[in-house]
């Protein structure tokens, strides 16, 4: 499992890359990330699965992992404040369909500056 802090700019849309080891935990995924632990999965500002904002990229195999890009788009982050301090800070994670963690940590949601569109 990987622990690793994030940051996005809010209302952008961004790519994120994410190294699946061993491969084939890439059948099932699921990006969750939250304003607090507690929220259920459901209240969760953003969620992704795989072909609902998650896609493969390299489907990996014994000797090589699977890459995966999760997709937040623009509407993902606008609903959150715009602001600088304190930053939006989420609590995110990258799960397989056996429920193993395999990345989190703090997704930093920074200002956007240009809010035209």
């Amino acid at each position: 499992m990987v622990e690793q802090d994030l940051e996005i700019d809010r209302g952008d849309n961004e790519r994120l890359r994410a190294v699946i080891t061993p491969a084939s935990a890439a059948t099932e995924l699921f990006f969750t990330a939250k304003k607090k632990l507690s929220q259920s999965d459901e209240d969760a500002v953003i969620a992704k699965s795989l072909d609902d904002g998650i896609t493969i990229t390299v489907p990996g195999d014994g000797d090589t992992p699977a890459e995966a890009q999760i997709a937040i788009d623009k509407e993902d982050t606008q609903v959150l404040p715009n602001r600088e301090n304190p930053p939006v800070v989420l609590f995110y994670d990258l799960t397989d369909g056996d429920n193993h963690t395999l990345a989190k940590g703090k997704l930093t949601v920074k200002p956007e500056v240009r809010q035209g569109g």
